[in-house]
């Protein structure tokens, strides 16, 4: 197990240990977060459906609030239809936008009550930066698992980009634990974390 694996783990039982609604509201500022990303892939490959993303991610915001009914099973449809297919759009544009969608299709997940939604899916909010950083360095979007890419997986954590995005989750559960769940905090923290998390763009 690499670094990296290990600090994420920690990041995934941190999740784990909040409740329910507070573990929906962090996948909906995560999409939030990586929301340009999607509008950037929509518009360069006129594809997509950014709107509708935008009401899924304040869906769930209001929903956790309790400020409205929970969001039902088509609108978790409808998000499944905003994903990309790998095979249609090049890599790591598609993979962004596929990214902003898999955070909130886990928040509806969640409050639907789906036995296979899991918090391990965080790990995609960090797959932008991930990737960023393993282009720049290495040349390639995958630096896979030989002894090098290891070694590479072990620095990773240090990274000062990486760095700044587990910070900024870690920061996003101590809050989740701390302030009132409202759609102006999902909205505000996630458009926060744009600035270190959607730097795929």
């Amino acid at each position: 197990m690499t670094t990296f694996d290990k600090v994420l783990n920690q990041l995934i039982d941190q999740v784990n240990k909040l409740p329910l609604m507070a573990k929906a509201a962090f996948f909906a500022a995560a999409s939030e977060a990586l929301f340009p990303l999607y509008e950037d892939f929509a518009k360069k490959k006129e594809w997509g459906d950014p709107r509708l993303l935008r009401e899924a991610i304040d869906g769930v915001a209001l929903y956790v609030a309790g400020a409205q009914d929970r969001p039902d099973l088509n609108m978790l449809l409808a998000v499944e239809r905003l994903v990309p297919h790998g095979d249609d759009f090049d890599a790591p544009m598609s993979t962004y936008a596929q990214d902003a969608v898999i955070c909130v299709d886990v928040a509806l997940r969640l409050i639907l009550g789906d036995k296979n939604a899991s918090v391990s899916a965080l790990e995609f909010a960090l797959e932008p930066v991930r990737t960023v950083i393993a282009i720049e360095q290495l040349g390639c979007l995958d630096p896979g698992s030989s002894l090098e890419a290891q070694s590479w997986w072990d620095r990773l954590p240090d990274e000062p980009r990486m760095a700044k995005a587990i910070k900024f989750l870690e920061s996003l559960v101590i809050q989740l634990t701390e302030e009132v769940i409202t759609p102006s905090f999902v909205r505000t923290v996630g458009v926060q974390g744009r600035s270190f998390l959607a730097t795929g763009s």
